[in-house]
């Protein structure tokens, strides 16, 4: 259990760590629910000003969390450049590692409880962001849109205080229903539990303890093009990194070696 516990540790710091490096997203103007639909040219000025609006409106999503959305403001070629369409298999690997004959299948809840804990840390990383002036005509077809992205990066603050952060998460009852699903319904139940139960708390601790950290400036820019049918799309990022761990151009997964101090004292409740 120990290592099971150690390994929910290690997922949830390299989802957040993977987020500092790489959500750069922006001003927090409207909810992730006010987002609009793709952008087409509909009652627009210029080519120059939907370009903008569709990057204002994939920044947003970014940084309101609401990776759900981000796809209608950009190709299928961005959301796996980004490694968003990743989390589900990260997390079944991860898990399956423990036991590899007997992989981890996640629950519809369970999946729903990653995408928000993603989410969560999304919002605490992203600060805000501004987009810079765009060059170019007014009629052209595809424009490149400056961005900069205040970001809250965990390494410029030290390590979380994961000990204290399992501790308070991880509650007896918590552990004594883990135990008990293990032995009378298997990982699976067991996965889910924590998965929906203990991680999101965890994020939630995290994102407060990131929010602290006071962000700091980068600079990246967004492809937008017209499409053949008349939307407006991102098609590429630059200075975006991978939002996953353990996917090419991602943030490194921890050891579950190095977090044995926290995972013991998490299970000694």
């Amino acid at each position: 259990m120990k290592k099971l516990v150690a390994l929910i540790i290690s997922m949830s710091m390299a989802l957040s760590m993977a987020a500092c490096q790489g959500a750069k997203s922006g001003d927090k103007k409207d909810g992730a629910g006010a987002t609009e639909a793709a952008v087409t040219t509909e009652a627009k000025v210029n080519n120059k000003e939907l370009a903008v609006e569709t990057a204002d409106q994939f920044m947003k999503c970014l940084a309101e969390g609401d990776v759900e959305h981000l796809g209608d403001y950009c190709t299928e070629d961005v959301i796996k450049e980004m490694k968003l369409d990743s989390m589900e298999e990260s997390l079944t690997s991860s898990f399956g590692a423990a036991n590899p004959d007997n992989p981890y299948t996640p629950s519809e809840e369970a999946l729903a409880s990653l995408k928000n804990a993603v989410s969560t840390i999304l919002k605490a990383v992203i600060d805000r962001y501004e987009l810079g002036d765009v060059e170019g005509e007014d009629t052209l077809d595809s424009y490149d849109v400056p961005v900069t992205i205040y970001v809250r990066n965990m390494q410029n603050a030290g390590e979380l205080d994961m000990n204290t952060i399992m501790s308070q998460s991880l509650t007896e009852e918590d552990y004594a229903q883990i135990m008990k699903l293990a032995q009378e319904e298997g990982q699976n139940s067991m996965y889910d539990y924590l998965m929906v139960n203990v991680m999101p708390k965890m994020f939630e601790k995290m994102a407060e303890e990131i929010s602290k950290i006071e962000s700091t400036p980068e600079n990246g820019s967004l492809t937008v093009e017209k499409q053949a049918d008349g939307k407006w799309l991102v098609t590429k990022t630059s200075g975006m990194n991978s939002m996953v761990p353990g996917t090419e151009g991602g943030a490194a997964t921890p050891s579950t070696e190095g977090e044995a101090a926290p995972a013991e004292a998490a299970t000694q409740q």
